[in-house]
């Protein structure tokens, strides 16, 4: 009985993992649409932020994405917001939500989506450059 629990679980495990990828990413965009309001060193702005990005997974496979994604940032305290990557072969897109510091450190969450993407999961890390950035983290696609 042991011996078949032991099989179960190990056949548990690698199915709920079978579509876990590691991944790296860059991207370049530039924040449009853009009010700012500053005073020495003080500045906060609104926006949309938008380019392009291609993500590799572990497997290899490239998915080019270009994303639209409404935001705000704060010279002294970095900013967040969230982007529709929209797959650049069909009209499947994922949605990211992100958070990034002062410095340009950044995290962000897949919450699902459409498509190739409905039901995607992962978490990222990159950093940010002067609209552009690079990084990498997890991408759990259900299909």
């Amino acid at each position: 009985m042991k011996k078949y629990f032991l099989l179960a679980l190990l056949m548990f495990s690698s199915a709920a993992f079978a579509n876990h990828h590691k991944m790296t990413m860059q991207y370049g965009g530039d924040w449009v649409d853009a009010v700012a309001v500053g005073h020495g060193d003080f500045m906060r702005m609104s926006g949309v932020f938008r380019g392009s990005n291609e993500m590799t997974l572990e497997s290899g496979e490239v998915i080019i994405t270009n994303f639209t994604c409404p935001g705000w940032w704060d010279a002294a305290t970095g900013g967040n917001g969230a982007c529709n990557m929209k797959d650049s072969a069909s009209s499947d897109y994922w949605v990211l939500s992100w958070d990034c510091d002062a410095a340009g450190n950044c995290t962000g969450e897949a919450k699902g989506g459409t498509g190739r993407f409905e039901g995607v999961t992962g978490s990222l890390n990159w950093k940010s450059v002067g609209g552009f950035g690079k990084g990498g983290g997890t991408f759990m696609m259900k299909h």
